[in-house]
């Protein structure tokens, strides 16, 4: 038995995957790889309640909730002047339920809105942030003035040509008139 014949073996025995096809760029960067395809899963469906008064209490959510089933994700958000609530439930019909008891509703100070959204995936939210930080402009590859070899020169000239004078600019006005 030669050294290949028992390399791959050894590998068709534990199923390891080529350390090029694991490591690919493809992966990274959301790109469907030709050699590995892997379906996502869908997105989960989660129950947000938004504007629900910060005297509410965790408990008190959860209790409202549990009247229609067990969640198994729950999450509270604190903000300035209101707090959200985040559950999610292995029967989508439970939340249409939920939605059409609670949504609207007073609940302590406030009314309480109630909204199936869907959640989304870490991979498409880290390339929508990609996507919208400043300088970035579209096509990959491609760049505004900033970081750009002699962009500092550019902005200086820019903020001279600003400073012309209301005065100045009459000036040249009436120059082209005359000569016209």
């Amino acid at each position: 038995m030669s050294v290949e014949n028992a390399l791959d073996k050894i590998v068709d025995e534990k199923k390891y995957r080529r350390r090029d096809l694991r490591n690919s760029l493809a992966s990274r960067i959301g790109i469907e790889d030709r050699h590995t395809h892997n379906p996502q899963e869908p997105l989960k469906k989660r129950l947000r309640f938004v504007n629900v008064p910060l005297e509410v209490s965790d408990y008190t959510m959860e209790d409202m909730v549990k009247e229609f089933a067990e969640p198994i994700y729950t999450n509270f958000y604190d903000h300035k002047d209101s707090r959200t609530a985040v559950f999610e439930f292995e029967n989508p019909a439970v939340m249409e339920k939920v939605v059409e008891k609670f949504n609207g509703t007073p609940l302590g100070s406030g009314n309480v809105t109630v909204e199936i959204f869907e959640q989304e995936r870490r991979s498409d939210k880290r390339r929508r942030q990609r996507e919208n930080r400043p300088g970035n402009h579209g096509a990959r590859g491609t760049r505004g003035t900033r970081g750009t070899r002699g962009s500092h020169y550019k902005k200086q000239e820019r903020q001279e040509e600003r400073t012309t004078t209301e005065e100045d600019l009459n000036a040249e006005l009436e120059e082209y008139m005359k000569s016209s």
